[in-house]
């Protein structure tokens, strides 16, 4: 085709664009086949982003080509580099960087205080409810309606994992019965796909029969210490099934430290989870600025000497 003159121009375009594949493709633009054809112009819009850029090339230099190919990219070069560009992708991810280390504090942050723990008794869910520790282990009240939806509000196994939504407050509240909101201190639980809890520091959410509501009483259990332990990874072998994994709320094992003990291992946990998050933005912005400066390098931005001391 290229040869009798039958093509007119080729764009190759960004991966992602069609339905059916991540492959990127190319526009092929054709014309009557000529006896003495017009250069074919290749075209690279590949990249998103980046500046589209283009070269018109004789038929007979493609065909004369040692590797015949026809794609825009080996012909038209780089698109013009924004140096200034690179410059503040650097910078930004240095500040983040930086920041983000300060941020991190002192590692003693990490490190809970002495704590005696060698004699902690640990109990099922069920053994917890017969000594009275926990006093409630109940299903979630609410049920699919028509058509087999839930009120938005309504607690699912989903905001267990990923947030709770809002509490009913004022006129939503008209014709619920108080049994059906839950409590401030509430554990709410999933053991279908994982064990997932979330503590309702609120109360008042409707609850889904999917989730299960459990109350501690406040001599035995953190709520958010509760919550903690039940998904806690020596839970995980009490799932089974051969399709969908779940677990028995009941035989869910549970460690029953002291309060004061509780409160200081959820405040070492919680300072752990901080960092992890903290570490997710170190990581994007060390990786950032290694493609910033490979791409200083390659489109010949120079960079100052001023370097952050965390460096």
């Amino acid at each position: 085709m290229v040869a009798a003159g039958a093509v007119l121009a080729i764009v190759a375009l960004p991966a992602g664009l069609m339905t059916h594949t991540k492959i990127p493709v190319a526009l092929w633009i054709l014309r009557r086949p000529s006896e003495y054809p017009d250069p074919v112009l290749l075209v690279d819009a590949s990249r998103l982003g980046v500046d589209v850029v283009s070269r018109a090339v004789e038929v007979s230099t493609i065909l004369t080509d040692d590797d015949a190919t026809l794609m825009p990219e080996r012909w038209v070069g780089d698109a013009p580099s924004d140096g200034d560009g690179v410059a503040r992708e650097l910078t930004a991810a240095l500040d983040v960087l930086t920041k983000t280390v300060h941020d991190l504090g002192p590692e003693s942050a990490l490190v809970p205080p002495p704590l005696r723990l060698a004699n902690v008794p640990t109990h099922t869910v069920a053994e917890l409810q017969r000594i009275g520790a926990i006093t409630e282990v109940t299903r979630g009240t609410m049920r699919p309606g028509t058509g087999g939806a839930l009120p938005e509000d309504v607690v699912k196994p989903v905001h267990v994992r990923d947030g709770l939504p809002a509490p009913l407050m004022g006129p939503a509240l008209e014709g619920v019965a108080e049994r059906e909101l839950t409590r401030p201190g509430a554990v709410l639980v999933t053991t279908t796909h994982g064990i997932n809890a979330v503590v309702d520091t609120v109360g008042g959410h409707r609850v889904s029969q999917q989730v299960t509501v459990m109350y501690a009483h406040e001599d035995a259990f953190e709520p958010e210490f509760l919550a903690r332990a039940v998904t806690a990874e020596w839970n995980d072998r009490f799932l089974s099934g051969a399709g969908i994994m779940h677990a028995r709320i009941k035989d869910l094992q549970v460690p029953m430290p002291s309060r004061q003990a509780q409160r200081e291992l959820v405040s070492s946990i919680v300072a752990a989870e901080r960092v992890a998050v903290q570490a997710e933005s170190v990581i994007a912005a060390a990786s950032q600025i290694s493609k910033s400066l490979l791409a200083a390098a390659r489109y010949r931005v120079n960079l100052d000497a001023k370097t952050p001391e965390v460096l």
